[in-house]
């Protein structure tokens, strides 16, 4: 501590010294006169002559001393232990000595007794001979039976293997079964399917005409005049469309470039079709449509009632459609008198409902 204030004084003093201006100052401890470089040397001298940093040394002295305390600690412990073991070193000589007095006086007895040991050594050798040579008999014995049921595990494993060989051989057999019949199977479906396509490719021909008139009828396209059956898609019946003046018969998908009220046409086509057919496999009563002329425009619309009232004369229509004041303009063209009802909601109330308005044409 006394080094480190020094120190301290030392810089306090050198600093100050910087600050005061001239070529003679002051000591600030002694107030004698000097020259600024005398005084500043001397005070260099004087902090260079002082020790380094002496905590270093202090933290190891102190790391000394408390090892120092410890080791006493320890060797005061030791002491202590080391009289524990003096008085029992002491106490187990005395009875030792007492021991051997004792000793001395049973020695003959201690003969005798060596002798009946050495007696009963011979005879319990003899009987742990007898006891090793029954071992070994019973270890052979077990041995055989081991040997024996190992035997009997083999019978069984091999019994068993044989009834899963024979299970696997029946499975073998049937597994033949289905392959041959799998195989007749593809042939009798191959030959089915080549039998319908051919049966549709002859008879898809007359069905893609008369859904051509009625597409036609119903679009009047002037490039697309033609509904098809692909023959590429078969057995899939798959519609696409063509046209009349094209010399390769391009056939084109139908939402690739049909329009809107072309498509809905597409769609009514086959009702048209089928309904008017006397010798169709199954005969058709009634045809139902929702919005028909769903896209289509006034023109479109004209020709789909004319239609309609063509297929009218076969079969019973119903049609629902929100183009009220077309159909009632368009329907008495078409339609003979007396031969249709307009059936249209007028009020509607939630206790009773609507309120039909019935027209009989």
């Amino acid at each position: 501590d006394t080094v480190n204030l020094t120190r301290q004084m030392l810089e306090d003093v050198s600093s100050l010294v910087r600050r005061v201006q001239g070529d003679e100052l002051k000591c600030p401890v002694c107030e004698k006169k000097h020259l600024r470089s005398d005084l500043e040397k001397m005070l260099g001298n004087r902090l260079s002559e002082l020790p380094g940093d002496l905590s270093a040394e202090l933290a190891m002295l102190q790391a000394k001393l408390k090892r120092v305390e410890e080791l006493e600690g320890v060797s005061l412990r030791f002491a202590r232990e080391l009289d524990e073991l003096d008085k029992k070193s002491s106490a187990a000589k005395t009875e030792v000595d007492s021991t051997e007095q004792d000793g001395l006086a049973e020695l003959a007895d201690v003969e005798a007794l060596a002798s009946h040991l050495s007696e009963r050594r011979a005879v319990i050798g003899k009987q742990i001979e007898d006891q090793e040579r029954w071992l070994e008999e019973i270890n052979a014995q077990l041995d055989k039976l081991k040997e024996e049921e190992r035997f009997h595990q083999l019978q069984k494993e091999l019994a068993r293997l044989e009834g899963a060989k024979s299970r696997f051989e029946r499975v073998g057999r049937a597994y033949q079964d289905l392959v041959s019949f799998g195989v007749s199977l593809r042939a009798i479906r191959g030959g089915v399917n080549t039998t319908l396509k051919e049966r549709l490719a002859a008879d898809t021909p007359v069905v893609s005409r008369k859904l051509s008139q009625v597409f036609s009828a119903l679009t009047h396209n002037l490039w697309y005049d033609q509904l098809v059956i692909a023959k590429d898609e078969l057995p899939k019946l798959e519609l696409k469309v063509s046209s009349s003046q094209d010399p390769l018969g391009f056939e084109a998908p139908i939402n690739g470039v049909l329009n809107g009220q072309s498509v809905k046409a597409v769609e009514l086509a086959p009702y048209f079709a089928f309904g008017q057919e006397e010798d169709a496999p199954t005969e058709m009563y009634l045809v139902m449509l929702d919005d028909p002329t769903q896209a289509f425009d006034e023109r479109h619309t004209e020709i789909l009632v004319e239609c309609l009232g063509e297929l009218g004369r076969n079969v019973q229509l119903i049609v629902a459609s929100q183009e009220t004041a077309r159909f009632r303009e368009a329907i008495p063209k078409s339609f003979a008198k007396g031969s249709y009802v307009i059936v249209e909601p007028t009020n509607w109330s939630r206790e009773a409902g609507p309120e039909l308005a019935v027209e009989r044409g």
